[in-house]
């Protein structure tokens, strides 16, 4: 089994206020492909949607093995929740 490496943040408004249960989409970097993440540190499949939801303090994690990226890699985040402006940000590592 190939090492997976975190990803993890929190889900903020334009002010800087956690919004909880938020969705976070993942795509490889400046692309509309979803990217390939698991919710796990090992075991599982990979999440089909490349679709996560933050937990009610607004915090989520995610995996990407290495197998799937061999070199460092970025990513692209939307951050959603009806309600509320969506948050873009580009090449995050």
């Amino acid at each position: 089994m190939s090492p997976r490496y975190s990803f993890q943040g929190t889900h903020r408004d334009e002010f800087g206020n956690s919004i909880g249960s938020g969705t976070v989409e993942v795509f490889n970097i400046r692309t509309p492909t979803i990217a390939t993440i698991y919710t796990a540190y090992s075991g599982g499949s990979a999440v089909t949607s490349a679709q996560i939801t933050a937990d009610a303090n607004g915090r989520w994690q995610f995996y990407v093995s290495d197998s799937d990226y061999p070199f460092v890699s970025q990513f692209d985040l939307v951050m959603k929740k009806t309600g509320y402006s969506t948050q873009s940000y580009t090449a995050v590592r």
